[in-house]
């Protein structure tokens, strides 16, 4: 894609802090494909998206903010007005910028409309502290606006303990059944560099993640990744090593990962936009 020259754009969305998640008001007014990045707080979903964000505007996307999104949040919209420069940019801190709790990324390929990447804050979806809260109205909003949605459920290995990794993995196999004909899965371990010994030339060895994945979230890689031709049509699965890069707790900085993995967590998510899974 790097080497083409047609141009591309992206739309952005974001949203800050909310003290009452019970009254947030979504508005998403595109009818493309969703990209549901689902994870509990601290698994990187924010850096995740932030490197494919400046992968695809490498590649000729542009990003710009949606500000329908969350219109009339006045944090939302200082976000969406500053997120090119302090998001973006290859000097990132994550330790100084605003904390960004909710993004909608509209992406576009030569003025189509390609599919939209949201994210909200990683207690909406799995609070350890209470694992089995419900969903708030918004979210529910979005699961049932009948738009086809990819949901990304971040895995991170050895997270946390077993009984957390346990309660996660029950949850994200409970909300299976949200899960409308039209969506698909991409389990997306997560924090890939931190397991050096199962990366060979710089990239993962996906087999051996699976392997790990399968001993510590036993029913999600038997409802997704098992190797069954009933798994892979039912749900139309895939799974990704990922890392977003490296932070440098000294200097505060975020340096990208090479272009492998937000390139292959990327091509994995056009193909399930064409229609493919296995």
């Amino acid at each position: 894609m790097g080497s083409q020259s047609e141009e591309k754009s992206t739309t952005v969305a974001v949203v800050t802090d909310e003290k009452k998640p019970e009254s947030v008001v979504v508005d998403i007014v595109s009818s493309t494909p969703i990209v549901v990045f689902f994870g509990p707080p601290q698994i990187g979903k924010t850096v995740t998206l932030i490197r494919l964000a400046r992968f695809l505007k490498q590649e000729k996307y542009q990003i710009e903010p949606d500000t329908e999104f969350r219109k009339g949040d006045s944090r939302y919209e200082d976000i969406c007005k500053n997120f090119d420069a302090n998001y973006l940019k290859t000097d990132f801190k994550p330790a100084s910028t605003a904390v960004i709790n909710f993004l909608l990324i509209k992406v576009k390929d030569q003025q189509k409309d390609i599919c939209q990447l949201l994210e909200a804050p990683g207690e909406h979806y799995f609070d350890p502290l209470h694992p089995g809260n419900d969903y708030f109205p918004y979210f529910y909003k979005i699961i049932n606006n009948g738009i086809p949605k990819i949901y990304l459920f971040f895995l991170e290995l050895n997270w946390k303990n077993s009984d957390d990794r346990e309660k996660y993995d029950n949850r994200v196999v409970n909300f299976a059944r949200n899960l409308g004909k039209e969506d698909s899965v991409i389990i997306l371990v997560n924090k890939a560099d931190q397991k050096a010994e199962l990366i060979h030339a710089k990239k993962p060895n996906e087999g051996a993640f699976k392997k790990i994945v399968r001993e510590q979230y036993p029913n999600i890689y038997s409802t997704f990744l098992e190797n069954s031709l009933f798994s892979a049509t039912k749900y139309k699965s895939a799974f990704v090593a990922f890392s977003a890069g490296n932070f440098n707790s000294e200097s505060h900085l975020f340096t990208n990962s090479i272009d492998f993995f937000p390139q292959n967590l990327w091509g994995k998510i056009r193909k399930r936009l064409r229609g493919g899974w296995l």
